[in-house]
């Protein structure tokens, strides 16, 4: 079974009509009741009665309508959460620091802030003094110089968003 399956059942069930589930789909109506039949001998019992000018679901329909409105809404909240959590929004943020830094004024700020931007955000401590040598291996050569600014930066090879805050 695919999703495309229950998302095609879902608007049948919803519509409880072919014609305007396919329209609702963007797709023929043909190709669609097919589908709903292949999904009907894969569960092994029919989950729409077909009338003349109409059809109901039947009681096992009733259950797959409920079990996949479910699924669906658990894939859908799944692909957000993982969207999420790959651009920085979700996850926990670290402070590692340079020397006496992690008192400076502007990490509880910036610490704040985040976590307000960012609810799914959770602060875990600090990770404790980084050397400007590790700062490199940790965000790349290119992202960090002993110079720079406060900078934040996340990574898709790092659980973490991790904020540096260099010795000023």
């Amino acid at each position: 079974m695919e999703l495309r399956h229950l998302r095609y059942f879902v608007a049948v069930a919803e519509e409880l009509s072919f014609t305007r589930a396919a329209e609702r789909l963007g797709i023929k109506q043909p190709p669609l009741s097919l589908q709903i039949r292949q999904l009907e001998i894969e569960m092994g019992t029919p989950l729409f009665r077909r009338l003349t000018r109409r059809i109901e679901l039947t009681g096992a329909g009733s259950l797959l309508l409920e079990e996949a409105r479910d699924i669906l809404e658990s894939v859908d909240r799944a692909k957000t959460d993982v969207t999420r959590r790959a651009r920085g929004e979700s996850g926990q943020i670290s402070i590692g620091h340079g020397s006496g830094a992690y008192f400076h004024p502007m990490v509880n700020h910036i610490t704040r802030e985040y976590c307000a931007r960012y609810p799914g955000a959770g602060h875990t401590g600090h990770m404790g003094y980084v050397s400007y040598s590790n700062m490199g291996s940790i965000f790349g050569p290119k992202r960090f110089s002993r110079g720079s600014n406060l900078r934040l930066s996340s990574s898709s090879q790092m659980r973490s968003l991790t904020c540096l805050i260099p010795t000023f």
